[in-house]
């Protein structure tokens, strides 16, 4: 019965491990882990620093308007530095371009001069054609303004274009003021209705009106400073509006 016992022990007895056998440990080292870890924080973090940087230069890009017109753009470029000092007090690059007489048709020809040694403007805004009234039917500068002024949005589809309304006056050169104040209202109206084919903004007067003799110089055409701010402060007015609904899209 013992060597019975003793058989059925050395049954489940282990097997000895040989005095020269290597045990190999595989140990997974937490400080390679950990690198790994860090390494994907600075990425992320790079990543969302690119994000960020790339907005900021967004949000700090200054916008260029231009200004073209007649007469009253020349003289408002003084009246505003007077009232808003530079850039009509902006966050913006703001040049004007006025020349005294200058009539519709030489808008374009002065954007695309100025256009041959910069870039286009974010904002054009554009005060000119009450020295052709008179000489010209409100019927056929009106088209020609809309058509010119939809040819310019086909070429500069980012360029907002603003049209500011020919304000009135208490002189006209080319006829009677009852009669030329009609065709003005003709061509302002004939405007407003088309601005949405050249994605532009109106820009209206509604203070300057010609029976305040506060607001012209005895020419009876020219503004005051009085007038003069009135009609910068409708020009500045919408090209705020413009920048702030820039940036709310950009949000």
């Amino acid at each position: 019965m013992k060597k019975d016992t003793d058989k059925n022990e050395s049954a489940v007895t282990p097997p000895s491990i040989p005095k020269s056998a290597s045990i190999t440990m595989i140990r997974l080292k937490g400080k390679k882990l950990n690198d790994t870890a860090s390494s994907f924080q600075k990425d992320a973090r790079s990543s969302e620093s690119k994000v960020m940087e790339k907005k900021t230069t967004e949000e700090q890009k200054v916008r260029n308007i231009w200004i073209i017109g007649s007469s009253y753009v020349k003289r408002g470029e003084f009246g505003a530095r007077q009232t808003f000092g530079e850039n009509l007090g902006l966050d913006a690059k703001v040049q004007w371009f006025g020349k005294g007489g200058m009539r519709w048709s030489g808008v374009l020809p002065r954007f695309y001069e100025e256009l041959a040694t910069r870039s286009p403007p974010d904002i054009l805004i554009i005060h000119a054609g009450g020295n052709d009234l008179g000489l010209t039917s409100a019927q056929q500068l009106s088209g020609i303004m809309k058509t010119e002024l939809m040819q310019l949005h086909k070429e500069f589809p980012s360029m907002t274009i603003a049209y500011s309304c020919i304000n009135q006056r208490q002189v006209w050169r080319y006829g009677s003021p009852w009669k030329i104040n009609k065709d003005r209202e003709i061509v302002n109206h004939t405007m407003r209705k088309a601005a949405h084919c050249f994605g532009g903004v109106i820009i209206e007067h509604p203070r300057l009106k010609f029976f305040d003799n506060t607001i012209f110089v005895p020419d009876g055409v020219h503004f005051t400073k009085k007038g003069n701010e009135l009609f910068v402060t409708s020009i500045r007015s919408t090209i705020k509006n413009i920048l702030q609904s820039t940036q709310r899209q950009q949000i």
